[in-house]
């Protein structure tokens, strides 16, 4: 089953999720929300936010590869089926919707 997990979704921490889903799900999200370089036992956690001046073609390229190669190593449960990115104009930010399938 696929499961989507957005970038701009308001999520609270759940200390005992009731399932493997609902904690797989919690740990792509909060991957994909965290600058790398911001927890401080583990300072390769996250997305690289290096791209943010680059032109939306070349920031969602790289940054693609940066969700694929984070979520494989922080969660391995979870595979990216699909990635779309949103681009919002006035603010200058970019949202992440990912599809993931999920082992148990």
């Amino acid at each position: 089953m696929t499961y989507t997990v957005n970038s701009t979704d308001i999520f609270e921490v759940n200390f005992a999720p009731s399932s493997v889903v609902e904690e797989v799900l919690q740990n792509v999200y909060m991957i994909i929300s965290t600058v790398k370089g911001t927890v401080p036992l583990d300072r390769n956690f996250g997305i690289t936010s290096r791209n943010i001046d680059r032109p939306f073609p070349a920031a969602t390229a790289l940054l693609q590869t940066a969700l694929y190669e984070a979520v494989e190593e922080y969660e391995p449960r979870a595979d990216i089926e699909n990635i779309d990115f949103d681009y919002e104009h006035k603010s200058g930010n970019i949202a992440i919707k990912i599809e993931v399938n999920i082992h148990e």
